[in-house]
């Protein structure tokens, strides 16, 4: 697999849904603030109010922690430790398709444009 060099390359949303369907836990919907550091990937839902002490391990081969606030217990922070290792774990989903080069999509629509068409075969005797 490649290496996810940039956030741009990744697909937060597919990531949060893998995440909710193998944990179980619903996730918050809105992310506030997502950073790409050597492979670490750190999404945050909520500024805490109180220190983030409640970290919890979900049930994945690769690292992936839930932070929670401690004074309300909302969910605050999700972080992943080496995102290629989730990507592969989950099917590789969710990162982004490589956008086709001009060219590439002129040859699409031209080929689109000079599909060929056979002449249907007629029944015999018809």
């Amino acid at each position: 697999m490649d290496v996810v060099k940039s956030l741009l390359d990744v697909d937060l949303k597919s990531i949060l849904e893998a995440v909710r369907r193998k944990s179980g836990v619903e996730l918050p919907d809105k992310v506030i603030e997502a950073s790409l550091v050597r492979g670490v990937l750190h999404m945050r839902f909520d500024y805490p109010k109180g220190p983030e002490t409640d970290v919890e391990p979900l049930p994945f081969k690769t690292s992936v922690f839930l932070f929670r606030d401690e004074k309300t217990d909302k969910i605050t922070a999700l972080e992943i430790v080496g995102v290629e290792e989730l990507l592969e774990e989950i099917g590789n989903r969710a990162t982004s398709p490589p956008k086709p080069s001009p060219h590439e999509e002129l040859q699409r629509a031209e080929l689109g444009r000079c599909a060929l068409r056979l002449p249907r075969r007629r029944a015999k005797g018809v």
